[in-house]
């Protein structure tokens, strides 16, 4: 979605070949009709010498400006760029489930022999900058680093509820949390639950927005924890704007997360937020007023922030108005793009 955002605001004075190394597209309706983009097939080998290879014969014959790669699922790309003779920039975005807790040393010793051979590498978190600079001993003129930036005028406070609440059953009057985001292991969606289900709130509903391969588990958790009847699961949204204005609160319980777009789609739009203690969002949310930050994994913790965020309307508008006002000055769009489009330039220059 990065990637998207930022391929929109370009325009289309860029061009893109898109290689979806795990052949999901599904992104591919958000690019802008008017854009120069059309997707490649990634190679097929699981053998990481003959992915190289192949993308490196690819990468030859589109014979692009830059090659860009995101995260340790392209990381085929970067070395297939670099030996290529292509000016190479990647971005390490954050760690599944498999890194989530120690990272892996055969991957750490790969990003520390490419990371430093290529154009650059583009970090999103001060967490993470501080991982490529003392793990994958990054030179920090090789080191990037651009906060996530998200479109404030799309994700704005005011958007009407209605429609949302209405589609979902949601009571009149009730305290919503709602969680935006894939259903994916790391996302650690069972302690929102566990925390949801300890919080005993009246009249209250938790809506997970979102799907994924953990959508089972948790429906079966929500029916053991006696809470089926007060959540809604309701699949991935086009709109996610309009799923947020009808939240009360914002809802994440990772295990790991670096800057999660999510999180600042939320802020954008006038919403308090709680998360677990994980990357940037302690950070992110430090000047904020309320319990926003909680220990990984620990329900009482959990329940009790939000019995605090539900007793207090007041405490809510306050945190709302400022995580908004915070996104506009830091976290907008238009100024992530611009250090994109500068670094870009700059790499296809040198």
């Amino acid at each position: 979605m990065r990637f998207v955002n930022i391929a929109n605001a370009l325009g289309p004075d860029f061009a893109h070949s898109i290689l979806a190394m795990d052949r999901n597209r599904a992104a591919a309706e958000r690019l802008r009709p008017e854009l120069n983009a059309h997707f490649l097939d990634p190679p097929s080998s699981k053998n990481a010498f003959v992915s190289i290879a192949a993308l490196c014969r690819l990468i030859r014959w589109q014979a692009p400006d830059l090659v860009m790669t995101y995260n340790w699922g392209a990381i085929d790309g970067v070395a297939a760029g670099w030996l290529a003779g292509v000016p190479t920039l990647h971005t390490e975005d954050g760690f599944g489930p498999e890194e989530a807790v120690t990272l892996k040393l055969r991957r750490v010793l790969t990003r520390r022999v490419l990371l430093n051979r290529i154009a650059g590498a583009i970090i999103p978190s001060q967490t993470l900058l501080r991982i490529a600079t003392r793990r994958y001993r990054v030179a920090s003129k090789n080191l990037h680093y651009i906060p996530n930036g998200i479109d404030t005028d799309r994700f704005q406070p005011g958007i009407s509820a209605a429609p949302f609440r209405r589609e979902w059953s949601i009571p009149a009057g009730a305290f919503v949390v709602g969680f935006v985001g894939r259903l994916r292991p790391e996302k650690n969606l069972a302690l929102l639950l566990d925390g949801f289900a300890q919080a005993r709130l009246p009249g209250s509903v938790l809506v997970l927005v979102g799907d994924g391969e953990c959508r089972a588990a948790l429906e079966r958790q929500s029916s053991d924890l006696g809470i089926s009847q007060r959540m809604r699961f309701t699949g991935p949204s086009s709109a996610v704007e309009t799923a947020l204005s009808a939240f009360d609160l914002f809802a994440m319980s990772s295990v790991t997360e670096q800057m999660p777009l999510s999180l600042l789609e939320a802020m954008s739009c006038g919403l308090p937020a709680i998360c677990t203690d994980v990357g940037d969002c302690a950070s992110i949310l430090n000047s904020c007023p309320g319990p926003c930050i909680v220990p990984v994994n620990h329900i009482p913790a959990y329940a009790a922030a939000l019995r605090s965020w539900a007793s207090e309307p007041a405490l809510r508008r306050a945190a709302g108005l400022h995580n908004r006002e915070v996104c506009q000055r830091e976290y907008s769009l238009i100024r992530m793009v611009a250090r994109y489009r500068e670094l870009l330039l700059a790499s296809v220059r040198h």
